[in-house]
């Protein structure tokens, strides 16, 4: 590779950089704007928490401490925890708008691997190949609220690093290194620490494309033999560990507790993960793939030249492999009848991309053709017009990012309610009640219920916005077999609490509050049937009304406070346990 080659490989390997260190920088920014109004939620909700528990404990114990942490208690993912504890020392005070920063170097690797593949491998020239990158990084989920680059979801991460795995295996296909196949192993290793669903995705992916190079031997045979064993070696060298250490975990959580792995979705229902597939996309990411297609078509389609032969030449030369990689995740999701989780398809949006992009990709079909073809004075301009829309594009979609997050939409009823301040208030009703209480060391709250309040989003700001009551006021710890209200959200989850019919595992969970709590939230009547009916796939919601009946009948708790509005169309209000209070260290 000459000096000038070098150059541009540098140049357009730091524009692509810088890319990615202004998405970031502006996630963070959109991170702030939304939890400045609105409350933590779902998932992102939980992994917070254990990012903070990973700092804490690299900063005031040890690293080991973090990484046994990280490594056994993370949930379904190990990789963002494991970055946070080697980060921790340069950290002192922890924030949500930090996450952002934890996806940067995976980011980058994208970035960085979709430009050297269309430069090196596909021989564009760099500001194409710069221009090609941003339908990759700028779907439409990258500035969503919920599952964005803003957002501390395993998702979005799952498609940054599984399609930095498969632009390897696809570069593998244009040279005679084996760096393609080692990279590849090591992306696809890291990726597994970063979802514990990557391997399945892995398998119904790379199996039968590689499979088919086996048969068609291109290459040879032995050579795809020995690139996929460097794969699958890196890859348990990687994160074997993860799995063996976890299995049990792993098996409860996705074979007996997921609602969504075992929804068994007759065939008109899960056929819709075709459409949560494209609306991951977005119609920006789509509008700018789309314009390097007709690009293309122009290119080697030209009306006035075009026959039969050019056209079954055309077709031969599209990417069907990508096309494989984009589609296959959605026929296993819709074969096996998953819920229709919007970002379990999200790895989709690569091969579907890169197939939409395949035809600007073809160098050429035959020689007499160069109508439009780039290096005629009409192929560069019409290239450049198209480079320079798809970059006006790209900064467009990510403006409607502020949007998003500044007035983003529930998932249940219109604009999501701003409930930032109402479960805030909550918090500090406990606390000016326990400057009243001489007995009480550290006083337990808990939700009886899930909706946008839980104990996780208020356990997630008291340790983010109300670091000096963490000291004062505790939640209930996850145990299993449930003995809190909010541990049941699965049918497994109540089958599991004890008793033997409903009524048993109600009073089962009422002796616990009235012995083991000293402030529970509960609903006003009037918000009970909107609960049941807005989350009706979280069990122990359907009980909300018999719940709330016989903790008030026991006589154990007084209202404190006024009523808070934490939704639209749901009202809480905090309780105290009239019991001799517990000590508690």
């Amino acid at each position: 590779m000459s000096r000038r080659s070098v150059k541009k490989v540098l140049t357009g390997a730091l524009v692509t950089c810088l890319i990615a260190i202004c998405m970031v920088v502006y996630a963070a920014q959109l991170n702030r704007f939304f939890y400045t109004e609105f409350s933590p939620f779902y998932d992102s909700n939980g992994y917070s928490l254990k990012l903070l528990t990973v700092l804490e404990l690299a900063q005031n114990e040890s690293l080991s401490s973090a990484l046994e942490y990280a490594s056994k208690a993370s949930g379904p993912a190990a990789l963002p925890f494991i970055v946070g504890a080697f980060v921790a020392p340069f950290i002192q005070s922890p924030s949500r708008s930090l996450t952002p920063f934890l996806q940067l170097p995976w980011l980058m690797a994208l970035t960085i691997s979709l430009f050297l593949y269309f430069h090196i491998f596909r021989q564009k020239a760099v500001f194409p190949s710069i221009a090609l990158t941003l339908p990759f990084i700028g779907i439409s989920a990258v500035w969503q609220y919920n599952g964005g680059l803003s957002d501390f979801r395993l998702d979005l991460l799952l498609y940054i690093l599984l399609g930095t795995t498969f632009v390897w295996y696809l570069s593998g296909r244009y040279t005679s290194s084996y760096w393609p196949w080692v990279l590849s192993g090591i992306f696809l290793g890291i990726t597994c620490l970063a979802r514990v669903t990557a391997p399945i995705y892995a398998l119904i992916c790379l199996v039968p494309p590689i499979f088919l190079r086996f048969l068609l031997k291109k290459p040879s045979c032995w050579r795809i033999v020995f690139g996929s064993l460097i794969v699958i070696s890196i890859t348990l060298l990687i994160s074997a560990w993860f799995y063996i250490l976890n299995f049990e975990v792993f098996y409860h959580y996705y074979f007996v507790w997921n609602t969504d792995a075992n929804a068994q979705l007759p065939l008109k229902d899960s056929i819709k993960h075709l459409n949560i597939a494209f609306g991951n996309i977005g119609n920006y990411s789509f509008l700018i793939a789309l314009s390097f297609f007709f690009l293309g078509l122009l290119k080697h389609l030209p009306l006035r030249k075009l026959s039969p032969k050019l056209l079954k030449q055309f077709v031969s030369q599209l990417d069907w492999e990508s096309l494989w990689l984009g589609a296959s995740p959605i026929i296993f999701l819709v074969l096996r009848g998953a819920g229709l989780n919007p970002f379990v398809v999200m790895p989709a949006a690569f091969g579907l991309l890169m197939f939409l992009v395949s035809p600007f990709l073809i160098s050429s079909i035959q020689e007499n053709i160069s109508y439009r073809k780039p290096g005629t004075l009409q192929g560069d301009i019409s290239q450049s017009v198209v480079c320079v829309v798809a970059c006006v594009i790209f900064l467009f979609s990510a403006l409607r990012g502020v949007e998003n997050h500044l007035s983003p939409l529930s998932p249940f009823q219109g604009k999501l309610f701003p409930s930032m301040r109402p479960q805030q208030a909550l918090i500090e009703t406990v606390d000016r009640d326990l400057r009243h209480s001489e007995h009480v060391e550290k006083a337990v709250m808990a939700s009886t219920y899930i909706s946008l309040i839980n104990d996780t989003s208020l356990e997630n700001i008291l340790r983010f916005d109300y670091p000096e009551l963490d000291s004062t006021i505790a939640f209930p710890v996850l145990s299993y077999p449930p003995q809190s209200f909010n541990r049941i959200q699965s049918a497994a989850d109540w089958e599991a609490t004890p008793g033997t019919n409903d009524d048993e595992k109600i009073n089962y969970l009422v002796e616990q509050a009235n012995q083991n709590l000293d402030y529970i939230i509960l609903p006003d009547d009037a918000s009970i049937e909107n609960i049941r009916s807005k989350h009706p796939h979280v069990i122990v919601n359907r009980h909300i009304g018999e719940i709330k009946k016989r903790l008030i009948q026991s006589g154990e708790w007084i209202a404190v406070g006024p009523l808070q509005k934490v939704d639209h169309d749901e009202e809480v209000q905090i309780y105290r346990n009239e019991r001799e209070p517990l000590l508690r260290k």
